[in-house]
């Protein structure tokens, strides 16, 4: 079974952005990365388009993104195979949200392959805040219509320390 955990911060500001990006990006774990609707092959670009965002819509307060670890089970070996399941998965936020995501080998929090995804909180359309009561449950469902299988869902908040 395939777990979707979905990170939250709420105190992290815009900078949690950046980081996020270059975790995601300059993990010695890291086979590739893209993005929608925003610089697909340079992190901070990426990232400075999501504040961009967020500013233009005057909200630079709050969670700022949704950092989004989708990981598969052992079924799933083959990294192209990986890869393109991860492409559609992203696909789901492209129409309003920025997302900015990378596919990570097996690791020593993850044994698995799995991908990070890191969402604006804002959407690029309207400037609407991401809702994860309504959205997640269909991203959920996205997610194990792509992969044939279900997933577990865990949720981490991220406190201020």
């Amino acid at each position: 079974m395939a777990v979707i955990k979905v990170i939250r911060n709420t105190y992290g500001g815009v900078e949690y952005i950046q980081n996020a990006c270059q975790y995601i990006h300059n993990s010695k774990y890291m086979k590739r990365c893209s993005g929608f609707g925003v610089c697909a092959n340079d992190y901070m670009k990426a990232a400075a388009e999501m504040i961009l965002v967020r500013r233009f819509f005057h909200k630079e307060s709050g969670n700022p993104l949704f950092h989004i670890v989708v990981a598969f089970d052992d079924t799933i070996k083959d990294e192209e195979l990986a890869w393109s399941y991860l492409v559609t998965i992203a696909s789901f936020f492209a129409p309003t949200n920025q997302v900015y995501f990378a596919m990570h080998g097996k690791d020593e929090n993850c044994p698995h392959l799995h991908g990070h995804l890191v969402v604006n909180s804002v959407s690029y359309v309207n400037g609407k805040m991401f809702n994860t009561d309504e959205e997640i449950p269909v991203f959920k469902h996205i997610v194990e219509e792509t992969i044939g299988q279900k997933c577990k869902m865990a949720y981490a908040d991220k406190k201020k320390s």
